[in-house]
């Protein structure tokens, strides 16, 4: 715990130093380091080098692992930051703040995550922030996020039917304050899911396999269009051909 703290005084005090907004006590992205693209592939840091070198420039690295290689990531960063300018960007950081867990350790995660954005972001690498919030009351957070910013949620933690009601609880508050443009989605969600964050608002979401239903069962990347009644799913790769999107 000690280093971790040693960690964030040293990157809070770096970030103070270079103009780094804070709201809340949380330190804020800037808006010319927010991600506004999509994607052609979301994968894990830990299997970024299964991405093929002529779209990592098109993918985003995520942050999606169990905490303790998460915490490795931490002190390793500064050594980091020239093999992640190889990608398009990352996944906003995403140390766990359950709501099982005591509210300090909720806030100290949450700062963790927004403390790495925002060092990573002044090294130019850009940042697709990540709807990691802890129990209701850290919600404050979504004030460092400007409205209609787009973002993206690992849908791949646990499975407690309640826990997970409650994880689509808070998916339904996030959005509904943020307006996203574009919701990423690393996993999935099902239709009954999706009628339940976004009832009658209409949302564009891409849904991104992980890594193992990604090289094992063949699957890709797919673009939900809801329109509050109806969902359209398409391929990404259609979705962004239609568009012009090389």
């Amino acid at each position: 715990m000690s280093n971790l703290i040693r960690w964030l005084d040293e990157k809070v005090t770096f970030l103070k130093q270079n103009g780094i907004k804070f709201i809340n006590g949380m330190p804020v992205i800037p808006s010319e380091a927010l991600y506004t693209g999509i994607p052609e592939m979301v994968e894990t840091y830990a299997h970024r080098h299964c991405v093929p070198c002529g779209i990592r420039s098109k993918t985003l690295l995520a942050y999606f692992d169990n905490d303790d290689n998460l915490i490795n990531r931490l002190f390793k960063i500064d050594d980091e930051i020239e093999e992640l300018k190889q990608y398009g960007g990352i996944c906003g950081f995403d140390l766990s703040a359950c709501i099982t867990m005591l509210r300090p350790r909720q806030k100290t995660s949450l700062l963790v995550c927004a403390v790495f954005n925002c060092f990573v972001a002044l090294h130019e690498i850009k940042v697709l922030p990540n709807c990691r919030v802890g129990d209701l009351a850290t919600m404050s957070l979504l004030d460092t996020i400007p409205p209609y910013t787009n973002l993206i949620s690992g849908e791949l933690g646990c499975h407690n039917n309640s826990l997970k009601m409650y994880g689509m609880h808070q998916l339904r508050l996030i959005t509904k304050k943020v307006g996203p443009n574009i919701l990423f989605v690393y996993g999935n969600l099902s239709k009954k899911d999706i009628r339940y964050i976004f009832g009658r608002r209409p949302q564009t979401i891409v849904l991104y396999p992980d890594h193992r239903h990604r090289t094992r069962d063949g699957k890709t990347a797919i673009v939900a269009e809801w329109d509050g009644v109806y969902l359209r799913k398409t391929p990404l790769s259609d979705y962004l051909e239609e568009r012009g999107v090389a």
